[in-house]
């Protein structure tokens, strides 16, 4: 019986650890990964956010989410799936008609046997380290505008979305680069399209034009625009 009892505890707590893991891959991708949460806490957006995906979400639903913006070896997603569908054995195993005969199981093996739940930990603390060491990789920040200095565009989305652009500044300055790429980026929000920015090393060898007659009629330009 105690057995039985550390059993169930041992993937009650893993399940809930792989959880944590998953929501805070979704933290570091839409609020960045040296965000403040304290602070976020304070935000609507944050406790939307939470509502909605911390909370709302399956942790398959969440594990589907993460692997549509981080690249997963098939072992890991395996051994996750795996974690939830002993999860809701263990869960079932509770109710009474079902405590004596219910036998919920880890890789073909009923998971209360001594030598189970050991080769289950085993596989759980690869888990542990894989989503430890994703912690320090590189994630996308989500904004809303973003600077002209390098824009990159994921030509299959914009051609998804019917996107045609021809920025204004081109058009009325004869190649004068000032606020196209708010213009850019706000026609990317109509089309609903995700903007972002990545920590990568970039140098900017120009002082910029701020103030200039140029500057000043693109700006005139760019708010006639979207007053």
């Amino acid at each position: 019986m105690v057995r039985r009892h550390f059993s169930r505890g041992e993937v009650v707590l893993q399940y809930t650890f792989m959880d944590e893991y998953l929501n805070n891959a979704l933290c570091r991708y839409f609020f960045g990964a040296r965000a403040n949460y304290i602070k976020l806490w304070k935000t609507q957006n944050f406790r939307n956010f939470n509502y909605y995906v911390v909370e709302g979400l399956s942790l398959m639903e969440k594990l589907r989410f993460v692997k549509s913006i981080r690249k997963l070896p098939i072992t890991v997603a395996a051994d996750v799936e795996r974690l939830n569908t002993l999860r809701n054995g263990i869960a079932h195993a509770f109710f009474p008609e079902n405590l004596r005969s219910a036998k919920p199981k880890w890789k073909g093996k009923h998971i209360f046997t001594l030598d189970r739940i050991e080769a289950f930990i085993h596989v759980m603390d690869k888990l542990h380290s894989f989503f430890r060491k994703m912690k320090s990789t590189k994630t996308m920040t989500v904004r809303d505008f973003i600077n002209q200095v390098l824009i990159a565009e994921y030509n299959k989305k914009l051609l998804q979305s019917d996107f045609h652009y021809i920025s204004f500044a081109l058009i009325a300055f004869d190649s004068q680069f000032h606020f196209y790429d708010l213009d850019f980026c706000r026609v990317c929000r109509q089309k609903e399209l995700s903007l972002g920015t990545w920590p990568i090393a970039v140098t900017h060898a120009s002082g910029g034009s701020f103030g200039s007659p140029q500057w000043l009629e693109a700006r005139v330009l760019y708010e006639k625009k979207w007053q």
